[in-house]
């Protein structure tokens, strides 16, 4: 008779335990394998719901972000209101900053503070966990920016911190993807419109370079004959700095309506 070898080899405990350890590994390696693919599918649609609505596609840019921005509207004038009420010992409103979901909500509502040089800090918290990591339901970040400073009733535009850490901080520069402010009479909105030319300009203009920028513009503008606004003198700055947005990738928008739902771009 004709028939297969039958080993009689016999394992030992250590063997078997190592033969399982191996099948588990192969099995989480599956499995990993598996999400990075459903996650490749997930980016791959949702680039494709944020593109119908961006420039060059069926929706142009401000119809984009102004149908996302009515939808965050209570949200926004919450974020205000909680920045209002709040201060630091020395009378100091606070700000808050949120990650802004693609479904026109907010998520991680986050509570800044005030830093030893009278400065703010807070930063959007992608996890809950106090880290930033790449949420596939995100499309950007919010932060309130109350009065204060030279700002005596509302607040002001990005600062040169705030461009510099969108353009080269944690969040991926995909087509659409936004980082906003909520002044109080205004809001503010950087969003990406070309992700090829967003990340050329994040190659060509370092963080440094971006902030020494806005503090030169800013600083140019407010004391200028035009007797322009602080507020203004900020949003003039985070202008020039961002340039031309079909050059840089990158729209600069702002509210143009008492209810701010309504946006035009500057750049």
């Amino acid at each position: 008779m004709c028939g297969g070898m039958i080993s009689d080899h016999s394992y030992t405990s250590d063997e078997m335990q190592s033969n399982i350890k191996k099948s588990e590994r192969k099995a989480a390696w599956g499995q990993k394998t598996l999400e990075a693919s459903e996650y490749g599918i997930k980016r791959y649609e949702n680039d494709k719901m944020v593109a119908k609505y961006v420039h060059g596609y069926n929706i142009d840019i401000i119809s984009y972000i102004n149908k996302l921005v009515s939808k965050l509207d209570g949200s926004l004038d919450n974020m205000w209101d909680l920045s209002m009420k709040n201060k630091d010992k020395n009378g100091t409103h606070i700000e808050y900053a949120a990650i802004i979901k693609r479904n026109g909500t907010i998520a991680n509502l986050k509570k800044g503070y005030v830093t030893s040089d009278g400065g703010q800090y807070v930063k959007p918290d992608w996890t809950g966990k106090g880290e930033f990591a790449f949420d596939i339901s995100a499309i950007g970040v919010v932060h309130t920016h109350p009065p204060g400073g030279r700002s005596k009733k509302w607040g002001v535009p990005f600062s040169g911190g705030d461009i510099s850490t969108f353009i080269h901080g944690p969040i991926d520069l995909n087509l659409g993807v936004v980082e906003m402010v909520e002044a109080g009479n205004r809001r503010y909105v950087l969003v990406v419109t070309d992700s090829d030319k967003a990340k050329r300009f994040k190659a060509n203009n370092s963080m440094a370079d971006i902030e020494d920028k806005f503090n030169t513009a800013v600083t140019t503008y407010y004391f200028s004959e035009d007797g322009l606004s602080w507020q203004q003198s900020v949003s003039n700055a985070v202008r020039d700095v961002i340039g031309d947005g079909s050059v840089s990738g990158v729209a600069y928008l702002r509210t143009n309506d008492d209810a701010k739902v309504s946006f035009i771009q500057t750049n």
